[in-house]
């Protein structure tokens, strides 16, 4: 249920239909950004925030300052 908060107009969105849909353009988004991240030679990092990303973010940290140096 999605509400105009100008409005108050409520709509039903049935999510299901454009499931599949939002997952091809996130994956298009994500995979253009690894292409610049690439192309630029930086580091990239993508986290999982349904998860607990703490031990994700120190190995990046620790291995890059391993290869950084």
């Amino acid at each position: 249920m999605l509400e105009d908060p100008y409005t108050g107009e409520r709509i039903y969105i049935d999510t299901k239909r454009y499931s599949k849909a939002y997952e091809e353009y996130v994956a298009k988004e994500e995979a253009e950004i690894e292409k610049h991240f690439k192309a630029t030679k930086s580091d990239l990092l993508k986290l999982d925030t349904s998860k607990d990303f703490y031990k994700d973010v120190m190995t990046f940290f620790k291995r890059r300052a391993l290869t950084h140096r």
